[in-house]
């Protein structure tokens, strides 16, 4: 589900501004990164789901922290509406 959510946000930017797509990708894997050095820097929001705002762009990234793995399950723009982020 995240990778096709990543993919469409990738092409809508790249659409709007040449550069724009591979500088989200830029963002989110910085954000990424962070996350997997720091899995429990951001509070549990729905369950064990915790969610992280990317720099920059205004999404969230959905993800759980499990057996010392981060695993993403959504990312969607924060004007979506959150308790839906499983339907996206």
């Amino acid at each position: 589900m995240a990778e096709k959510q990543i993919r469409e946000a990738t092409f809508w930017y790249e659409s709007q501004q040449n550069g724009l797509g591979l500088y989200f990708i830029n963002k989110l894997e910085q954000g990424l990164s962070f996350l997997r050095q720091s899995p429990k820097s951001f509070l549990q929001r729905y369950e064990d789901v915790r969610t992280s705002y990317l720099k920059t762009f205004p999404c969230i990234v959905h993800y759980t922290f499990e057996n010392g793995l981060v695993n993403v399950h959504a990312v969607i723009h924060a004007a979506s509406r959150p308790k839906n982020w499983k339907n996206e």
